[in-house]
């Protein structure tokens, strides 16, 4: 992960991708942010993209995600290898159905919907 300072009217831009984004308002421990981006990405608070209902097969591909994030973390080649294969057996059981997984809903942990 890139840490960036900014002050306000100061921004972070993406140009390959056509986004920005700009601190507006520092106040206290609150930073006010905009996001200057093309109408065709969607664009959401992380708190709200865990709190739509996600379907059987997207709560398969997360639970197997953080599965192999466990197995990294604990350098277990077995582990990793096994959840390896569950992440990408559960991508392509939604892909043949003809879903394509959004990002954002793999991101949220188990649990929390």
């Amino acid at each position: 992960m890139l840490v960036l300072t900014r002050r306000p009217d100061e921004s972070v831009l993406f140009p390959q991708l056509g986004i920005s984004v700009k601190v507006i308002r520092v106040s206290g421990s609150v930073v006010r942010v905009g996001v200057d981006a093309p109408s065709d990405l969607r664009v959401l608070r992380g708190e709200l993209a865990c709190e739509t209902k996600p379907d059987a097969a997207t709560l398969r591909i997360r639970r197997a995600i953080h599965s192999l994030v466990a197995a990294e973390r604990s350098r277990s080649q077995g582990e990793v290898a096994r959840s390896d294969a569950e992440v990408r057996s559960a991508i392509a059981t939604l892909e043949s159905d003809g879903i394509e997984p959004r990002f954002e809903d793999l991101l949220c942990t188990p649990g929390h919907n």
